[in-house]
């Protein structure tokens, strides 16, 4: 029995090191995935860019989707580890029609895919654009809906702009640039420890 001890320890701590590796494989396509973003790999298809000195790398890619003008999206994500620092899809559409079609197929992905709808109070101001604020919570991010509304330098009149953005889990979905700490799941817990154990073991 006290021979096997360490066997029963070593086959424990593989097998906690083989999940920690397939959810490092594996949570960034699903984050993706939970805001539409297509391709198996994080530069899949996309421009990137490295941050001059710093460990972050930026990919974007751009398109045509129903009823919208145009279609941007940003991936970012900490090159050494892999790990997504923030997820972004926008869409520039030209009526107030096209605004709430495309407004409520992302809120029913979203719902779709699992997401938990925060209540979002409605923005302090109005003066950067934001109208409207909706926030859903997965296990993996928190992901945040934008209505804007900004007069296009091109047509001279209003347009419409409809964004989300996905950012890391232990924070609020429904705030913009200050993001408030809320406290993490044991599940998230666990992927915090995974990642920390990524980023120190190298």
């Amino acid at each position: 029995m006290i021979r096997s001890l360490p066997r029963i320890a070593l086959a424990a701590a593989l097998a906690v090191a083989l999940a920690f590796a397939g959810w490092s494989v594996q949570r960034p396509l699903v984050m993706m995935r939970q805001v539409g973003l297509p391709g198996w790999r994080l530069e899949s298809g996309r421009r990137c860019e490295d941050s001059m000195g710093m460990r972050w790398r930026h990919c974007y890619g751009t398109g045509e989707s129903p009823g919208s003008a145009r279609e941007e999206e940003r991936v970012s994500f900490d090159r050494r580890t892999g790990r997504i620092t923030e997820l972004e899809r926008v869409w520039h559409v030209s009526d107030s029609a096209d605004l709430i079609r495309q407004e409520d197929s992302v809120a029913r992905a979203l719902s779709g895919h699992g997401g938990a709808r925060i209540d979002c109070p409605p923005p302090w101001s109005t003066d950067g654009g934001a109208q409207r604020i909706a926030a859903w919570r997965f296990q993996e991010q928190d992901v945040r809906m934008i209505r804007s509304r900004w007069r296009g330098a091109e047509a001279g009149r209003p347009g419409w702009v409809v964004q989300i953005s996905g950012i890391p889990v232990g924070y609020s979905g429904c705030q913009g640039a200050v993001r408030t700490r809320r406290l993490l799941t044991p599940m998230e817990m666990l992927g915090a420890l995974q990642r920390w154990l990524v980023e120190h073991m190298e």
